[in-house]
């Protein structure tokens, strides 16, 4: 879902979903490596991750989501340990 939100909230070219793409996996500075628009992409899904991971909703919801996700991880590993 993370992926349909950033195309979602910048499809003004391809460029910038291509940026919006790469967000989660270009590391570093982006100024020379990529077109302006890939780079104003990239640099935007960054501003948008780092609004949704401190805004006080996500934060309560990981609180709460925190010991499922301990479950599932307990879960998954004794299934890995099982099956192979």
């Amino acid at each position: 879902m993370n992926f349909l939100a950033h195309l979602f909230l910048d499809s003004s070219s391809d460029d910038a979903l291509l940026g919006s793409l790469l967000g989660d996996f270009v590391k570093g500075d982006t100024e020379g490596r990529f077109n302006a628009a890939v780079s104003d992409a990239i640099l935007l899904h960054r501003k948008i991750d780092s609004f949704a991971d401190a805004h006080v909703i996500t934060r309560k919801s990981r609180i709460v989501l925190a010991p499922c996700v301990v479950a599932l991880r307990e879960s998954l590993s004794m299934f890995v340990t099982t099956t192979f």
